[in-house]
Parts: structure tokens; C-alpha cells; sequence
């Protein structure tokens, strides 16, 4: 199996879950997406790809096999992504308080090249 279909596979090979179900701690709630997604989207979760199955694979069904568990936890999801968003730190306006358009360009350049 590939990395690409990995996911695929071990759920098709295995029907452990209809639902799971995933103890998470709420850090913050905001009005709105805060552009974190679109204006259509009424329930938003953030949640971080590098713990993502790492925390499922802990929390699945109790008959799921040690290997199972194992190879799920180590899915690299972000070959999943369709797009990665990122945003400037605060205070985002000093980056684009500057009727240069070159310069703007420059700073968040600069900052995304690090990304």
C-alpha cells in the first residue's frame, strides 16, 4: 500500500466504526470563521494534522488491532490536504498598511518563505 491510499485501504480493510467518537478540550470559541473558512460554513474545527491520527488511532474502537492502531497512527496527513492556508502573525494590518504594493508583497513573502 502507498502512502496516498493507505487511509483508504486500512478503512476498507477493517469497518471498526460508523462513528468516532473523539474526547477533545475546547481551547477557544469565536464568533464567525474569523476567514479561518467560508462565509457559508457555520461549524468550524481547527485541529492540528501532526497529532490528528496519532490521538484517533489512541481512541478508536477498543477491537481494533495493535497494528491496525500502529499504521494508522503514522498516516501522513497532510498528503491528504487539498490547500494549506497560513496566516500572517499579528498585527496583520502592519503588513498591509503600505500603499507599495511591492513591499507588501516582499514582507509576506519573507514571512511565508519560512513556511
Amino acid at each position: 500500500m502507498n502512502s496516498n491510499n493507505l487511509l483508504i485501504d486500512l478503512i476498507q480493510a477493517r469497518n471498526l466504526w460508523s462513528s468516532v467518537y473523539l474526547p477533545y478540550r475546547v481551547e477557544g470559541i469565536f464568533d464567525g470563521t474569523a476567514g479561518k473558512a467560508g462565509s457559508s460554513v457555520n461549524n468550524v474545527v481547527i485541529v492540528d494534522y501532526d497529532y490528528f491520527f496519532t490521538y484517533l488511532s489512541e481512541n478508536l474502537n477498543p477491537d481494533a488491532s495493535a497494528d491496525f492502531r500502529s499504521r494508522l497512527s503514522t498516516i501522513p496527513l497532510r498528503d491528504y490536504s487539498q490547500f494549506v492556508m497560513v496566516n500572517l502573525p499579528p498585527p496583520r494590518a502592519d503588513v498591509y498598511n503600505n500603499a507599495d504594493f511591492a513591499v507588501v508583497r516582499q514582507r509576506a513573502i519573507s514571512h511565508f518563505s519560512i513556511v
